[in-house]
């Protein structure tokens, strides 16, 4: 897992490029990051910028997000998962599963 500092506060995002397959994938993972502030500052520069397909799952329950304008804008899903919080992996898996698996299949 890579990661980078991006506040000046310290706080870091961090992700991981997956191997295999044409165009690369990377799974990128930031604590709170629907949270607005975070979101702004944090979550969304990443993403905005890359250059591979890209989907940000959030909870359904923190939809609207902020922002989803511009990463829509910029080429990337934003798809709402529901009955979980921000640990969407450990909250309800499956949808996670099935989530993850509809954006490495559309890439």
């Amino acid at each position: 897992m890579r990661h980078a500092v991006v506040t000046p506060g310290g706080d870091r995002i961090r992700w991981v490029e997956l191997p295999g397959g044409e165009p690369a994938r990377v799974y990128v993972h930031g604590l709170g990051a629907t949270s607005p502030a975070y979101f702004a500052a944090s979550a969304a520069p990443p993403l905005l910028e890359l250059e591979v397909p890209r989907t940000f799952l959030l909870p359904e329950a923190d939809a609207p997000l902020p922002g989803a304008g511009a990463l829509r804008a910029a080429g990337v899903a934003v798809v709402s998962v529901p009955d979980c919080g921000h640990n969407i992996m450990l909250d309800n898996p499956d949808a996670f599963a099935r989530a993850t698996a509809a954006a490495l299949a559309s890439a």
